[in-house]
């Protein structure tokens, strides 16, 4: 692989065909290691949803457990243009490369099948071995008041044998129809930020392998009321051991509004330290620019060397070019970027690099990259256009190269 400046833009041309990709790429150090991430622009790609919230993803990449298909879970308005009054649910899709032909969406489960969601956002699916468990973040209350205020941020989850079959269920407390709170912060509570890991089959303990990372909104300890919270996770419990605190990168050498935090999205299987330290984590964020909020932009990558420790050490921003499907002086429009993991929470090596001195890791980033914003003023962290027609998941192909 040719190695490319950090600012440096080029344009391939494959062989037999007349298709151009732009791709974006750049190296950091870690572990001891040297990392470069590219970021390949993919002609064609993307799934639009009109009048639909669309951010946070989730996508798994395909096996038996999906029938071989990448599915594609994400939470948004339950009817096309209408808010919360119509309820909200987990819309599923399917494609099968990844980032092109996506099916027609269909409802996995919605808000209208228990008595006690207001909203939800984002749907983290992960397969205990025997079920899929799909966690989402949620504020209690009534969806037909069509407000949430004065609610709580908490973590809901449902189980189902597979992603495609229709048969999720919300786990409800007994005797009611309300969805169970398995996870609960402090004041606000559980921000959007949290996600799931079967770490059993890669050197986890074997009872109890569910691992959460979250960002608890009302902690005041010393990040200042946000704070990442990482545990082992039974499905009856809601208990968090406290991490270190979140990766953070101020400014990351743009105009940006508000200080970028990361938490872990996927971790990465067989790296060449994996013995002593370990399978490390990665993570994308976004966020807008000082003058003009209309757009999100993504500015690098985030890793966390050592996710499965008890005593793990703190993730740490490595900014640096990405290309996506559309950008600007500020860089990629890349609103809440999510990467593409197996039914574990994990990224396997790509053959051929998964022996002697080089790893290679091979996936997709999805994200919303559509005005997402009505005005220049509006707050960075508001979703004011969601009920227009453009609205979409775009798509770039990652590839991690560890040396």
């Amino acid at each position: 692989m040719r190695s490319l400046s950090l600012s440096s833009r080029v344009l391939i041309l494959l062989a037999f065909s007349i298709t151009v990709y732009a791709f974006e790429q750049y190296s950091f150090s870690a572990r001891g290691r040297t990392y470069t991430v590219t970021t390949t622009r993919l002609s064609g790609s993307g799934f639009s949803f009109p009048n639909h919230w669309m951010y946070q993803p989730s996508v798994v990449l395909p096996s038996a457990l999906t029938g071989n298909q990448y599915v594609m879970l994400f939470a948004s308005n339950r009817v096309a243009g209408q808010n919360l009054g119509s309820g909200v649910a987990i819309f599923m899709t399917t494609s099968s490369n990844g980032y092109s032909g996506w099916s027609t969406p269909i409802i996995l489960i919605d808000s209208t099948s228990a008595d006690n969601i207001c909203d939800i956002a984002g749907a983290r699916p992960v397969w205990n071995g025997s079920q899929w468990f799909i966690y989402t973040q949620a504020l209690t209350g009534t969806f037909s008041s069509g407000s949430c205020t004065g609610t709580s941020n908490v973590v809901l989850m449902a189980t189902g044998p597979a992603l495609t079959s229709g048969l999720v269920q919300w786990v409800k407390d007994v005797g009611t129809n309300n969805a169970r709170v398995v996870l609960s912060g402090t004041g606000v509570g559980i921000g959007e930020d949290q996600q799931w890991f079967n770490t059993g089959p890669y050197g986890g303990p074997l009872t109890d392998p569910l691992k959460v990372t979250y960002n608890d909104w009302g902690f005041t300890g010393m990040y200042g009321g946000v704070a990442l919270f990482s545990g082992l996770f039974a499905p009856n419990m809601s208990t968090g051991g406290f991490w270190s605190g979140p990766t953070w990168s101020p400014n990351n050498g743009g105009p940006w509004f508000e200080t970028i935090y990361y938490f872990p999205d996927a971790m990465l299987i067989n790296t060449l330290d994996e013995s002593t330290y370990g399978p490390p984590a990665i993570a994308f964020q976004s966020t807008c620019q000082l003058t003009d909020r209309r757009y999100q932009y993504a500015v690098g990558l985030s890793y966390f060397p050592n996710p499965h420790s008890s005593t793990p050490i703190n993730g740490t921003a490595y900014p640096g070019p990405l290309e996506g499907t559309s950008s600007d002086t500020n860089g990629p429009r890349m609103f809440r970027p999510r990467v593409a993991r197996n039914e574990h929470g994990y990224i396997p090596t790509t053959a051929p690099g998964s022996s002697g001195s080089l790893r290679i890791w091979k996936t997709y980033l999805y994200y919303n990259d559509k005005q997402i914003n009505v005005n220049s003023t509006d707050p960075c962290n508001s979703y004011s256009r969601w009920n227009t027609s453009d609205q979409r998941f775009s798509v770039s192909e990652l590839t991690i190269m560890e040396q």
